[in-house]
């Protein structure tokens, strides 16, 4: 038997955090959050392998938490996925430039989320660099010098 890869779900809406539990706790290891800051601790403890992270939660919201998460040298190899109900193009590209690996919109396909963490943990596991696809992904930051996207 091997040992479930650990995910960070974080949420303000805990019929929101229930649907994880739901659809995820079979495959993986969960720990459940309401707030940023929170968040910020529990994966400094936790050290997940994949975050599942909404945009919009109170105090620190989820672009300032991502943000903060990608500044932590042990999370480095964490994947972050928004989840979010704010679905504009401008709002996807805020939380991309806030450093997240994939914006999923709210509500989700099960079996896309489902696929969307295997296929982040399998190039994690395989040495592809996701960080390179992320770092595309942010191509248009204000600031931010990055290399060309790379095909999936």
């Amino acid at each position: 038997m091997h040992d479930k890869k650990k995910l960070l779900a974080a949420d303000d809406n805990p019929d929101n955090l229930q649907n994880f539990r739901d659809i995820l706790e079979d495959e993986y290891s969960i720990v459940t959050t309401t707030n940023g800051l929170d968040t910020i601790h529990a994966a400094v403890l936790f050290r997940p392998d994949i975050i599942l992270l909404d945009v919009t939660m109170p105090g620190v919201n989820g672009l300032e938490t991502c943000k903060k998460l990608r500044s932590l040298r042990t999370l480095k190899s964490s994947h972050i996925i928004l989840v979010s109900a704010r679905a504009m193009p401008y709002e996807q590209k805020a939380g991309m430039c806030a450093g997240a690996d994939v914006y999923v919109t709210k509500p989700f396909d099960e079996i896309e989320l489902r696929s969307t963490i295997r296929r982040l943990l399998a190039r994690t596991y395989a040495g592809s660099d996701v960080v390179q696809l992320a770092t595309a992904n942010r191509k248009a930051c204000p600031g931010e010098r990055t290399p060309e996207a790379v095909p999936l």
